[in-house]
């Protein structure tokens, strides 16, 4: 392979002037890219054996790495942030750093590991780099200084090593990194592995950590934390001189089917992919629909909103145009609506809502969505210290009512149902039918109208496709309930062989409480109004019929 021209340095946009204590080293920018063009080498496919010549992100991405100083003389940088499409030379890019950091850094005894989701992720970027000193005769035993191990290389010299660390080993206290490489953080389940790191590089000097990903779907997770963090330091909005963020992705509003577009997101396109490889992932996209979202994610390092869509977060944000003050709660206090219950069987999330149809005091032509949520109070500090959702916040802003304890309490939620019941017109309380207990036999001898809802394609179906119409024709106002935001972003649906179509628990990103109620309270309207005087229909055969 031709060796490349060299790049004029470009500095990130979050670079300082150098009045403020920052300067470049043209020396050690060069020295880190010669060095590991010189003894890292490709180890799979066609171009194993070869010189790995860093594709022009990459050059500028070291130089800026390991030329940018502060004014003692120590890297500038301490954290790098990087999303970029798949199959851009991730793995082979940091294999080729982690190896420069544990032999060439010069950092006394340096610890550098590598971190992922899980061990065999952890495994892949050391794979490589051992693969690498293998190939290089100048770098390992007898000949050259590093020992290869099946878990470690070391450097008895300097006493440095690499190593990879499972998600457990990653989060013992007691480690020492110099450098941390954390490959596809997307897919990490909770931030406890990050949160050790950040503590455990502290009696380092210069410690640099590199967190390297496609973008992911999960927006209460330690990726898009880092994600959110690395466009605002991009964009100037958060002042972090030692964050540096490589972000290569296309734009929302680009036309994701054109290879100018595929460009944006893949800087290796011609090197390490192909322009045929992604015409082909673009064609099947085109083809599936739910695909769409698999190739914009993967493909164009846009973050979505699940594994496979269903309804978009943009046309579910359109409903929060009217916000719900106390003076527009106050008109809905006597108004026709339709309810659904989505209880939980031991703990977690319960969710209520009430949907009030277009003509209602609110709005002519659109649906008003109100939704009411509990947790058990330790559920909540459970779930917020995993970050697979902030319920504290929610609890902090009155989204979700604690309920004392570890598992449901069906008597705080029944009391809630009964002063809704007291205010609002309901025509009738959607409700699973395989739910039965004391909860249902105290709103029956209440005269709430409870309906019983199969969870199956036969009584999903309609429900699910008016709730699709409504929110795709922005018809819903919901003010804005983070919570019904995150269980639609959540929610992925099962098609039977008919097309029909609903909501799947099991597959779901998270929870989808609030979906599986609405479609329970959308049932209900769907199979006709019940007057709330009229006698409760649990024992109806025909109405059973209508929406069983």
């Amino acid at each position: 392979m031709n060796k490349k021209p060299r790049l004029a340095v470009q500095p990130s946009p979050s670079t300082k002037p150098e009045g403020e204590g920052f300067w470049f080293d043209v020396f050690m920018a060069d020295r880190a890219v010669r060095w590991i063009e010189h003894y890292c080498k490709h180890t799979v496919g066609t171009l194993a054996g070869q010189a790995f010549i860093l594709s022009p992100w990459e050059e500028r991405t070291v130089r800026q790495i390991f030329g940018w100083k502060r004014a003692d003389g120590t890297r500038r940088y301490r954290i790098v942030y990087i999303e970029i499409a798949r199959k851009n030379g991730k793995t082979t890019f940091c294999a080729a750093i982690a190896a420069f950091l544990t032999i060439r850094d010069g950092e006394p005894a340096a610890q550098v590991f590598s971190i992922a989701g899980n061990a065999e992720q952890a495994r892949l970027v050391f794979d490589e780099a051992t693969r690498m000193v293998l190939s290089n005769p100048e770098l390992h035993k007898p000949t050259g200084d590093v020992e290869v191990f099946k878990t470690s290389l070391y450097v008895p010299e300097t006493g440095s090593s690499f190593k990879p660390l499972t998600g457990k080993a990653a989060t013992k206290h007691g480690l020492n990194p110099s450098g941390v490489i954390g490959d596809e953080v997307h897919v990490w389940t909770d931030r406890e592995q990050y949160d050790v790191m950040q503590t455990a590089v502290g009696a380092r000097k210069q410690p640099l950590q590199i967190y390297i990903t496609t973008a992911g779907y999960d927006r209460n997770s330690i990726c898009w934390e880092l994600h959110d963090t690395a466009i605002k330091v991009r964009d100037g909005v958060l002042d972090l001189p030692s964050f540096l963020p490589v972000i290569f992705a296309a734009d929302l509003e680009d036309d994701w089917t054109t290879p100018e577009t595929w460009r944006k997101a893949n800087p290796n396109m011609g090197i390490s992919v192909s322009e045929e490889y992604l015409a082909e992932q673009c064609k099947a996209a085109q083809a599936v629909p739910a695909q769409e979202n698999v190739f914009k994610r993967l493909h164009l390092n846009i973050w979505t909103d699940a594994a496979s869509r269903w309804l978009r977060t943009e046309d579910w944000d359109a409903g929060d145009r009217v916000k719900f003050t106390p003076a527009v709660l106050k008109k809905l206090e006597g108004a026709t609506c339709y309810s659904g219950l989505d209880l939980a069987r031991v703990s977690d999330l319960s969710a209520l809502t009430h949907w009030f149809p277009p003509g209602n005091p609110v709005s002519d032509d659109c649906w008003v969505k109100l939704s009411r949520f509990w947790c058990p109070a330790e559920d909540i500090t459970k779930r917020s210290k995993a970050l697979r959702a902030p319920y504290d916040v929610w609890e902090r802003e009155g989204f979700i009512e604690s309920t004392p304890g570890n598992i449901t309490d069906f008597a705080f939620i029944e009391q809630a149902i009964l002063d809704d019941f007291a205010k609002y017109n309901i025509m009738g309380l959607g409700i699973d039918r395989t739910f039965a207990g004391e909860l249902v036999n105290n709103l029956m001898a209440e005269n709430v109208p409870l309906i019983q809802v199969g969870q199956g394609f036969l009584s999903m179906a309609a429900p699910t496709a008016e709730l699709e119409r409504i929110v795709v024709g922005h018809k819903v106002l919901h003010g804005g309930n983070p919570i019904s935001r995150w269980c639609i972003s959540n929610t992925v649906v099962r098609t039977d062989p008919a097309g029909n179509l609903k909501p799947d628990k099991e597959r779901s990103l998270e929870k989808i409480d609030d979906v599986a109620a609405s479609c329970n309270a959308l049932a209900v309207y769907l199979a006709g109004e019940q007057s709330r005087s009229a006698p409760c229909p649990w024992d109806d055969p025909e109405f059973k019929l209508a929406v069983a």
